[in-house]
């Protein structure tokens, strides 16, 4: 089916207050349901910007319904399922740009990365593998650049301060990472279609042992800046007495299998981590902070400051 960017008018809306959209996403979810002829079965929970359940068409096709909480970064996140689809990822079947309604194909078994229990090295291959193929497609017309949504990100963090019992230090770090991305950004070389949210989570398995992309913040750009979600979320470095040779391990084998830059995918994952940091921060969660902190200092040791 032809597919479109998001509408961005319900971005302004809802802005950054998404209490405001989950007070009516129970409303749209309805509405798509009715608008579909859809049955609706469970809930699929875990994920952050989305409502997102089981149904059933009229005709007894099984899908999924995803009502996203419009950001963004997410604009383009149609075009590049279709781009991707169908060896890469769900055909889109329907899509609503002003509701920011996708009915989606289902995936069977549909079991995440995350929760699969593959060994570490074995998990890592299915990313770098995925990852290359994601990559390699043309960019859709529409799906932003880089620097469109990440100088958004590095705008708000410009503006937070550390709250009053961050560690001393951390803004110095944080601010030194965040100055590097905007460098990242000068010198990018725009190659490639990124996923943008390339975690565990958000890979599922499908028939016949393949593995398919769900979730895309789409953009184009360095092809490192994929990288960082699945080094710190797979086998849970910081579970480890020294997290730094498991991060490590794991940037070196997505590096080696995508044939990528060492040096830009540990700058990215580093700018990344500080990103995180100050999230935490805007949402006065401490533990979430701590936590991003911790995963920043293993980055900046890796890179020897």
């Amino acid at each position: 089916m032809s597919v479109s960017l998001f509408e961005r008018a319900p971005i302004e809306r809802y802005g950054e207050i998404k209490a405001a959209w989950e007070a009516e996403a129970a409303g749209l979810v309805a509405t798509m349901l009715e608008r579909w002829h859809l049955t609706p079965g469970e809930a699929f929970t875990g994920g952050e910007a989305a409502a997102v359940l089981a149904a059933t068409t009229a005709d007894g096709a099984d899908v999924v319904l995803k009502v996203g909480f419009p950001h963004h970064e997410a604009v383009g996140e149609a075009l590049a399922l279709e781009a991707w689809s169908p060896a890469l990822a769900p055909r889109v079947l329907r899509q609503d740009a002003w509701t920011w309604s996708l009915l989606l194909e289902r995936v069977h078994p549909g079991i995440p990365l995350s929760r699969a229990g593959l060994p570490a090295r074995e998990a890592l291959e299915v990313v770098g593998d995925l990852l290359a193929r994601l990559h390699a497609h043309p960019v859709p017309d529409g799906v932003p650049g880089i620097r469109e949504v990440v100088d958004v990100w590095l705008e708000h963090a410009a503006q937070t301060p550390p709250p009053p019992d961050a560690p001393a230090g951390l803004d110095l770090a944080v601010r030194a990472r965040l100055a590097d991305a905007v460098e990242l950004l000068d010198t990018d070389r725009g190659r490639a279609l990124l996923h943008g949210d390339a975690n565990p989570g958000n890979l599922l398995l499908g028939r016949a042992g393949s593995w398919l992309a769900i979730d895309p913040k789409p953009m184009s750009g360095d092809p490192e800046f994929d990288f960082g979600p699945a080094v710190e979320q797979i086998d849970d470095p910081w579970s480890h007495l020294d997290p730094l040779p498991v991060v490590e391990s794991h940037l070196r084998a997505l590096v080696g299998a995508t044939g990528s830059s060492w040096d830009r995918a540990l700058r990215w994952a580093a700018a990344r981590s500080a990103l995180d940091v100050v999230w935490a921060w805007q949402d006065g969660d401490l533990p979430s902070a701590t936590a991003a902190a911790r995963r920043l200092a293993t980055w900046d040791r890796l890179s020897g400051l």
